[in-house]
């Protein structure tokens, strides 16, 4: 409960930090986006200190939604489905896994650097609201995770026209600062693990409101 209430306050500090105008409106957009990921897991033995990492895989899908208020600067947000999971196989056989489907939430500046190449960066948090450990058969951990779990976020992506539709394509890494399990679960006891996600981004702006 202690690691949600750090995340929660975390998030705030930084979304309250936002320098935006939003006088000088210049258009809303919504549209699709699709968001296959290489996860990273990163751990670091609280007695020795020893730091290792495990990769996995993931996808995001969903709603984008950007509001430009300036020539160079916009807002992005929205609101997607993300999935991820850590495969241990042998000899390419699935021996366990541990995956995790939640809820993402960005709130992103972006800048345009030069032509349509942007800078991306900011903050958002995830939901994390499914939670299974698989060895053969499948284990709820809800219990055991972190469920909100706050991110920082940084990337570049560069945009063209399509017909009617803008396409926005991109490659965007989100750190994630805290422990992923609950500080009273087994996992944490001798041990601290936090994701850092590289997402290849494409979204299809479709709407102008």
């Amino acid at each position: 409960m202690r690691e949600q209430q750090t995340a929660m306050r975390f998030l705030f500090f930084l979304v309250i930090l936002f320098p935006l105008n939003l006088k000088a409106q210049e258009g809303l957009k919504v549209g699709l986006e699709v968001a296959p990921s290489w996860v990273v897991n990163t751990h670091r033995n609280l007695s020795t200190g020893v730091r290792s990492s495990e990769s996995g895989y993931g996808f995001n899908v969903g709603i984008p939604i950007k509001y430009g208020f300036s020539e160079t600067t916009s807002l992005i947000t929205g609101l997607t489905y993300e999935y991820i999971a850590f495969d241990n196989r042998v000899n390419n056989t699935l021996i366990s896994s541990n995956r995790f489907g939640a809820i993402n939430v960005p709130l992103v500046l972006g800048y345009q650097l030069s032509g349509n190449w942007n800078l991306n960066g900011g903050v958002g948090f995830k939901y994390v609201f499914l939670s299974r450990a698989w060895s053969g058969f499948a284990v709820d951990i809800s219990n055991a995770v972190n469920q909100i779990q706050p991110y920082l976020n940084l990337g570049v992506s560069t945009q063209t026209e399509w017909s009617t539709t803008t396409v926005e394509y991109g490659l965007n890494a989100r750190f994630h600062p805290i422990n992923i399990w609950e500080s009273t679960a087994a996992q944490a006891a001798n041990n601290t693990s936090k994701i850092v996600a590289f997402d290849l981004s494409l979204k299809f702006f479709l709407f102008d409101l």
